[in-house]
């Protein structure tokens, strides 16, 4: 007997095949985006918009998460779903005027949004300059990141203390799922406007306690800390939360600063750790599980600069089958 389609598998079509709904599904490749951007991408009002927001949800093909008042949605991280939105959105017809529109309408949310990060930004950014002359250029550490995760590719990766962003944007070519944390929602602003510049849909942002976050455990293959621990109350439990989100094989890549006497970072800068011993960040990381501890001091070449401050790459891994390596060409 032949096999009928599943009921779901109807469902999900009937959300698609509604005008207003699939230029929502095709607005959202994008990435996330709010319910009153939404609205004034496709020029319609919230009661409107939320009510297919809620048919295509509850569909399957978006997923929602809250941030205060703010709702951002996107499309499912289910890889089945993926495929039947980006199936149905390869027909889309050509030089269709309605999809120019939004898509017009997007570039100029977009343009907003950027805006308001780069301003933000702008404020901030004597403050960190004033910081980054005392260590290694910044390059030299990404660097050091990518040495460190040379093996892996497709992996799915959590950056604890996302900030701007800029990890996600580093490592986003490797990664399959990129998921930035902060509890800034000032950072976040800058880092949603950072990912609306560069193809990055499949990255996302959650405002979260990197001490306690909602995501289930053994969800990432790679976990990062880019310069946080020095904020932070209790260091090792965002390290302890990070070695709960790794799955089997997984591994944590954190970067700080060794120990230091620059008072005026506390003052100035509100770094609540003027840096931290390897034995301290291996203790943490040994507590919460991870082995195969390393450290890589990079300090700052004498002849470039007077540096005080050392960078630390310290890395460690989950017990288990490693995540795939990738492939020889």
């Amino acid at each position: 007997m032949k096999a009928e389609p599943s009921d779901d598998f109807i469902e999900r079509l009937r959300a698609l095949a509604e005008p207003t709904r699939l230029r929502i599904v095709d607005v959202l490749k994008v990435g996330e985006l709010t319910v009153s951007e939404l609205c004034e991408i496709l020029d319609m009002s919230q009661p409107r918009i939320s009510r297919h927001l809620r048919i295509l949800a509850e569909s399957g093909l978006l997923t929602r998460h809250v941030e205060g008042s703010w709702v951002f949605y996107r499309h499912s991280n289910s890889s089945r779903e993926q495929a039947l939105i980006s199936a149905v959105l390869s027909l889309y017809p050509d030089a269709d005027l309605q999809q120019a529109r939004d898509r017009q309408n997007l570039r100029q949310v977009q343009q907003k949004s950027i805006s308001k990060a780069r301003s933000y930004f702008r404020r901030m950014a004597r403050s960190w300059d004033s910081v980054q002359q005392l260590y290694v250029p910044e390059k030299e550490i990404e660097q050091a990141i990518r040495d460190t995760l040379d093996t892996q590719s497709g992996y799915r990766l959590i950056d604890m203390g996302t900030g701007t962003g800029r990890i996600l944007e580093l490592l986003a070519e490797d990664a399959v799922e990129g998921i930035g944390i902060d509890s800034s929602a000032e950072m976040l602003a800058i880092a949603r406007g950072k990912l609306l510049q560069h193809p990055l849909g499949h990255c996302r942002l959650l405002k979260q306690d990197l001490t306690n976050t909602t995501l289930p455990g053994g969800s990432a293959h790679v976990v990062t800390l880019h310069h946080v621990l020095h904020y932070l109350d209790k260091p090792g439990a965002a390290i302890a939360e990070s070695a709960r989100l790794l799955a089997p094989g997984g591994i944590i890549v954190i970067v700080d600063f060794a120990p230091h006497q620059l008072e005026s970072l506390r003052h100035e800068h509100s770094h609540r750790r003027l840096g931290y011993r390897d034995s301290e960040v291996r203790r943490w990381c040994e507590a919460a599980g991870l082995k195969r501890f390393r450290a890589q001091h990079l300090p700052m070449d004498p002849a470039a600069n007077t540096s005080v401050l050392t960078a630390v790459l310290w890395s460690a891994r989950k017990g288990g089958a490693r995540h795939p390596a990738r492939q020889a060409a």
